[in-house]
């Protein structure tokens, strides 16, 4: 007899003999998986038969995850049902993004395919203890574009450089031009 997932209470057997003469001696299931016998001797001592029930737990059918790290810290936004994510890495990445993760239930199997390159994707493919279920969760990695800010100033104001400087701290490619010779540009590169 197959018992549902999870089981660990052993089943009661119980029984009618269709002769009240005859004896019986059951010896219950210790554990599960496992087996009760129930041994039926008839009236004359000599006639037997042995039973036996043979319990079993089914196997567990998740296959989800628990979780999904990207570089150490917690994938923003998971949900062990949401099998697509979406992580946009900061400008200049260039170390595909190491990704771990821990299954739902042990006996579940998984195969991490990492990201060939950037942008790219990572996938976790898992398998059901029970071979029956199979789920693909995906996180496609994107790197921010670099944006290019061009700054109408002097190269000799202090405040323009500091604005300039911070900007290239977050990123930003800088040019500083001077006012005068901004009203012979005609075109500014701006990429987002």
């Amino acid at each position: 007899i197959v018992l549902p997932y999870g089981t660990t209470e052993i089943p009661t057997v119980s029984w009618v003999l269709s002769d009240e003469t005859a004896s019986v001696l059951q010896k219950d299931a210790s554990e599960l998986p496992g087996t009760t016998s129930v041994a039926v001797t008839a009236a004359d001592g000599e006639t037997s038969r042995v039973y036996r029930i043979r319990f079993t737990v089914a196997k567990n059918d998740d296959a989800s995850l628990a979780s999904i790290e990207v570089n150490g810290a917690g994938l923003e936004g998971f949900n062990k049902d949401s099998l697509t994510y979406s992580v946009a890495l900061p400008f200049g990445t260039i170390n595909i993004p190491t990704v771990t993760f821990a299954l739902s239930d042990e006996n579940a199997t998984a195969i991490i395919t990492d990201a060939e390159g950037l942008p790219g994707s990572t996938s976790i493919e898992t398998v059901s203890e029970d071979g029956q279920v199979s789920l693909t969760y995906t996180i496609n990695f994107t790197v921010t574009a670099l944006r290019d800010v061009l700054i109408v100033g002097s190269e000799e104001s202090p405040s323009d450089l500091v604005i300039a400087d911070s900007l290239e701290m977050w990123g930003y490619s800088v040019n500083l031009i001077n006012s005068a010779d901004y009203a012979k540009e005609y075109h500014v590169n701006y990429r987002m």
